[in-house]
């Protein structure tokens, strides 16, 4: 399932590359690390001003002290840059390098970088 769904972003991706101006890709890693500059981007790009309840929005939900609001499963609030890469400090190494190699070709062409050295 999860190589299907990498399988699936990668081909996203690349469609939403032949767009164009029509597209603009924001990456999940990149949102939580500076949200207000990717909100920025992303009005500019659709030729508008962003109000400031978005920016209040983002501030509110992504600035939480728990990485993971353990208690609240479910919940909207989270500290973004953490819980963006939360799974690479959590998971064994065999399931990082597991995940790698089946989203290989998403990875490779987004330019992550690979925590496992071969696959």
């Amino acid at each position: 399932m999860g190589q299907a769904l990498c399988e699936r972003y990668y081909n996203d991706s690349i469609y939403g590359d032949t767009l164009k101006e029509k597209y603009l890709r924001i990456n999940y890693e990149d949102m939580c690390e500076d949200p207000a500059k990717n909100i920025k981007q992303a009005y500019t790009h659709i030729g508008q001003k962003p109000p400031q309840r978005v920016f209040d929005w983002f501030s509110e939900h992504t600035n939480a002290a728990s990485i993971s609001a353990a208690e609240d499963k479910m919940g909207l609030n989270r500290d973004s840059k953490l819980t963006a890469v939360r799974w690479r400090q959590e998971l064994g190494q065999e399931y990082i390098c597991a995940i790698e190699r089946g989203c290989r070709p998403l990875f490779d062409y987004m330019g992550y970088e690979f925590a496992c050295e071969s696959f």
